[in-house]
């Protein structure tokens, strides 16, 4: 066991699913430096669980960026 109060950077980053005061969901990701990150909006907590078991192996990255860059072009 270990005195050092710092958490252990293996890890992170790590996802939890979270409610707004407002009753919506979000994925709050812990990265270990800095402030949580908020990910989406999402109606119910099985689907910010869904995104975390579908899409926070591609966190930070291009699935959801290239999804909204078509989503704009089409418009």
């Amino acid at each position: 066991m270990t005195d050092d109060p710092r958490p252990d950077p293996k890890q992170f980053p790590c996802f939890a699913p979270e409610m707004t005061k407002g009753g919506r969901w979000f994925v709050a990701v812990k990265t270990g430096k800095g402030p949580d990150s908020h990910i989406g909006d999402f109606a119910t907590e099985a689907e910010a669980k869904d995104w975390i078991s579908t899409k926070s192996k591609y966190w930070p990255g291009k699935p959801d960026q290239q999804m909204t860059i078509r989503a704009k072009a089409t418009k």
